[in-house]
């Protein structure tokens, strides 16, 4: 009796992991679902090669959460950059077997028990989108003139003090380019999602 109550519990406990971290479906691209285990292994790759592997974050993490929301837009944006790629690059980055050494070796695989596969796949998906990311900030190019700056300096007159436009003419010129990068960035995404026919499913 004790080992059948040992092994329901078992059970139950491995499907109240799979609800919140492992089979969830939360979001839709292109018609193929990205699962909230999908979205976690891409998050900690990203910790892992930006040297921050040894952060325990992610192990409390909740699917409806703020932080999840944000690990989920993360990824929808870098698996559109990677569907984008494909008509460009073939090749992904090389895999370094230090890098899939501290991913595996994390609590949060050691807890959704994440296979070497399922890493090689989420590198090659990360590596063209970041390619390809790169190549569309290039053509992202803004050029703001003087004109323009001086024209938000007289918008804006109250913000500056009364000081002088020349004073500022630089760090406008800065302010207005990041702003309209910005709003570009958000209009491929904008037009991305329609394209790949993106659907979230979190509340």
């Amino acid at each position: 009796m004790g080992k059948i109550f040992a092994t329901f519990y078992f059970f139950i406990s491995l499907s109240a992991l799979a609800d919140e971290l492992v089979l969830q479906s939360v979001a839709e691209i292109n018609s193929q679902a990205l699962t909230s285990r999908q979205v976690l292994l891409t998050s900690l790759l990203s910790s892992c090669a930006s040297g921050s592997c040894g952060s325990s974050e992610l192990l409390d993490v909740k699917v409806q959460s703020d932080e999840f929301a944000s690990l989920l837009s993360k990824s929808i944006f870098e698996y559109l950059g990677y569907l984008e790629s494909k008509s460009i690059y073939s090749q992904s980055a090389p895999l370094s077997p230090d890098l899939i050494n501290k991913v595996l070796s994390h609590k949060l695989s050691r807890k959704l028990q994440f296979e070497r596969n399922e890493v090689v796949r989420a590198f090659k998906v990360k590596s063209l989108a970041q390619k390809y990311i790169q190549f569309k900030d290039k053509n992202l190019s803004v050029y703001v003139t003087s004109a323009d700056a001086k024209k938000y300096y007289e918008s804006n007159s109250a913000k500056f003090g009364g000081l002088g436009f020349e004073q500022f003419e630089t760090k406008i010129k800065s302010f207005l380019k990041a702003e309209i990068k910005k709003e570009r960035v958000e209009a491929w995404v904008t037009s991305m999602q329609l394209k790949y026919n993106v659907k979230q499913f979190l509340n």
